[in-house]
Parts: structure tokens; C-alpha cells; sequence
């Protein structure tokens, strides 16, 4: 008798991929597997330039995600594509951010524990131009004040 192995991914997906400081977008994750699966687990990562909130499992997973780390399961038993959940990021600083999965493993339905590659995601953030002006007029003003001040003195 031919046994085939599970395998399966997650995957991590979202409205957006570039975002402004204070934008945010909704992300969706995923899972994918070649067996029915009756659980799974997994730690959410984020970088500390965004928060990311109102995160919602899909109805058939019972279960919870305590700081980051899911414990899910399904009296299902799912294959093939599925959600897993949604969750909101929030852009607070510029730059490149990863979001994403790690510690991920699927429990097969005879409930082995079969662990799956990370998952990462890169959002870009633009920078906030408008901080960075006001900090470069704040600035010039500061410089030609001191200018002032020392040329007055001089007299």
C-alpha cells in the first residue's frame, strides 16, 4: 500500500503591501495541505514598526492565539485551501516590516504533528516626508537663530 506523506504550507496575505506611517491593511492567512489536517499551530511574528490587532480565526477553528502563539483545531478535518484567520497591521515607522508564521505544524487527523517552513511577508512603509521636512525646517530655523544671536553678540 502506496502511504502518502502530509504536506502542507501556510501562507500570509494582504490587501496592501506598501503602506503610509498610521495606514493599515488586512491580512489573511491561510493554509494549504495534501491530507486532512485537525489542527495546527503556529507563533505570529512582527516586526516593532507595526502593531497588528483585531486578529479573527475562521469560524471552523476553535482554540486560541495568546501573545502570538496559535493552538487551533477543527472537528472537520480540513484539505486541499482553507483560512486560518485575519488580522489587521498598522504601519507605525517607516521602512521594510516582516509580518509572518513560524513554529508552524499541522496535526494530521490520526493527530501527528507534522512541523512546516516559516512564513514571512515584507511590507514596505513609506517614510513619514512630512516629519522629516518639518525636522529639517526645524532645524534651518535653529541654525540661522544661533547665526543671529552670535553676529548681535559680536557687536
Amino acid at each position: 500500500m502506496d502511504v502518502q506523506e502530509l504536506e502542507g504550507k501556510v501562507n500570509i496575505s494582504c490587501e496592501s503591501t506598501e503602506l503610509e506611517v498610521s495606514e493599515s491593511t488586512i491580512c489573511t492567512i491561510t493554509g494549504t495541505t495534501n491530507e486532512e489536517i485537525s489542527g495546527l499551530q503556529f507563533h505570529l511574528i512582527m516586526d516593532k514598526k507595526v502593531v497588528i490587532d483585531e486578529i479573527k480565526t475562521s469560524s471552523i477553528w476553535e482554540g486560541d492565539g495568546e501573545e502570538g502563539n496559535f493552538g487551533l483545531y477543527t472537528d472537520e478535518n480540513k484539505t486541499g485551501t482553507f483560512e486560518i484567520g485575519t488580522f489587521k497591521v498598522t504601519a507605525k515607522k517607516g521602512g521594510t516590516v516582516k509580518i509572518g508564521a513560524e513554529d508552524i505544524s499541522f496535526s494530521s487527523a490520526s493527530f501527528e504533528l507534522v512541523p512546516l517552513q516559516d512564513e514571512v511577508l515584507k511590507i514596505k512603509v513609506k517614510r513619514d516626508n512630512l516629519g522629516f521636512i518639518l525636522g529639517i525646517i526645524i532645524g534651518v530655523i535653529g541654525v540661522i537663530f544661533l547665526i543671529t544671536f552670535f553676529l548681535k553678540r559680536k557687536k
